[in-house]
């Protein structure tokens, strides 16, 4: 990946402390002009970010043979290939990129390297700021919880939640929310990202007091304790487009509880991550029209009980259901719920991925034991080399 040296003078820490004042390109009278990038040759990582102005508008054959070596390199060092020696025949070139394709190049980058190099890319230019500046605040985590490992994404300080999110809330679509927050702040964080589809609230306040924004925001991923709610909750906007719900709290409830996600028109992936009854699974499985995976974590205090009193509960107690969607996981992909579901949240392999794999390389026959029930999702790539390729190209 073509990523930018220590030439850019920015610290991340620095750029992040920059005021709205100094950000507001808007208030500079400029014309728009292509951004020229320096290539030296034989200095790594690729390119040098110093950027210059340019007023040419007409491209001479030179600069077209100079553009097209640039996006050789570049390609060659993402894939981590090698650079023929016409890409680098000359020591040193520039060339002129059209906006369009200096938008790619910056993007590619905040998505390889965004906590990194994002913040210094927002002081670039005016049309690099526009660019950028939604994708840092994509996922959004604001969770405090003395007893979890702050997780390594976007955690905005407790000081300044309601500065910081008036401005880019906006922006966010995946946001995590709760730990030692009250229902105040869950409310005012909630308020100020309207755009959020992807949604935790890992609180022990009651999902309830959340319902009118559940209902503007209607979400289609949601984590959260859905204990004390009425059958009545699960009717209307807030639930009417959940795709994939992760289940926290419901410990041992009967199906007459169970059964209110039966009523949901849309849900496809279920995660349950708590002791459920192996009658309240078939009947979920059977029950739930639309349902591609349901899935059993044990993780947490209840699953601990059980299995000092009974070792082996978790494994019998789901032996005779023989159905492909089930799946058994011991822990997350990630060994830690919170980076796991930020890890769904940037596209990488999460609980919902890694049980989609499972289920398909069931139902396809693709494991040498098929009798095998609970799965360790971590490590991955020692699973891959057990099972073969096919998982792999799923």
């Amino acid at each position: 990946m073509v990523s930018p040296t220590r030439d850019a003078t920015c610290d991340v820490h620095a750029a992040t402390s920059v005021t709205p004042q100094q950000r507001d390109f808007s208030s500079t009278r400029t014309t728009r002009k292509p951004l020229r990038f320096h290539f030296q040759n034989g200095k790594s990582p690729g390119f040098k970010m110093g950027f210059e102005y340019s007023t040419k508008r007409r491209r001479s054959s030179k600069q077209k043979e100079n553009t097209a070596r640039a996006l050789q390199i570049a390609q060659a060092r993402r894939r981590g290939g090698q650079i023929s020696p016409e890409a680098t025949s000359q020591k040193h070139f520039s060339v002129i990129l059209s906006p369009d394709l200096l938008r790619q190049i910056l993007e590619l980058v905040v998505d390889e390297h965004g906590r990194k190099y994002g913040p210094k890319l927002l002081l670039v230019s005016r049309s690099a700021y526009e660019w950028i500046r939604p994708m840092l605040y994509r996922v959004i985590v604001q969770f405090v919880n003395p007893h979890f490992e702050s997780p390594t994404e976007t955690n905005l300080p407790p000081s300044s939640v309601d500065v910081k999110l008036e401005d880019v809330g906006k922006f966010a679509e995946h946001l995590l929310v709760g730990g030692s927050r009250n229902a105040e702040e869950v409310n005012r964080i909630l308020e100020a990202s309207p755009n959020v589809f992807n949604l935790a609230i890992w609180s022990e306040k009651s999902l309830r007091r959340f319902l009118p924004h559940l209902r503007r925001l209607s979400p289609r991923q949601l984590s959260a304790n859905i204990d004390s709610m009425d059958p009545e909750d699960f009717q209307g906007p807030a639930f009417s487009n959940l795709t994939h719900l992760d289940v926290v709290g419901w410990n041992d409830e009967p199906w007459s509880t169970w059964k209110q996600l039966v009523t949901l028109p849309k849900l496809t992936h279920l995660s349950i991550n708590c002791p459920v009854a192996s009658q309240v699974v078939l009947d979920l499985l059977s029950e739930c029209k639309h349902l591609q995976v349901l899935v059993i974590l044990k993780r947490g205090s209840d699953w601990l009980e059980m299995k000092c009193l009974q070792p082996n509960a978790y494994e019998n107690a789901y032996k005779t259901i023989d159905d492909h969607r089930l799946v058994l996981l011991d822990q997350t992909p990630a060994g830690d719920v919170s980076q796991d579901w930020i890890n769904g949240a940037r596209g990488e392999m999460n609980v919902w991925t890694f049980a989609e794999k499972i289920s398909y390389a069931r139902k396809h026959k693709m494991f040498s034991d098929c009798s095998q029930r609970s799965f360790s999702a971590k490590p991955w790539d020692s699973m891959q080399a057990t099972f073969g390729t096919g998982l792999r190209m799923m």
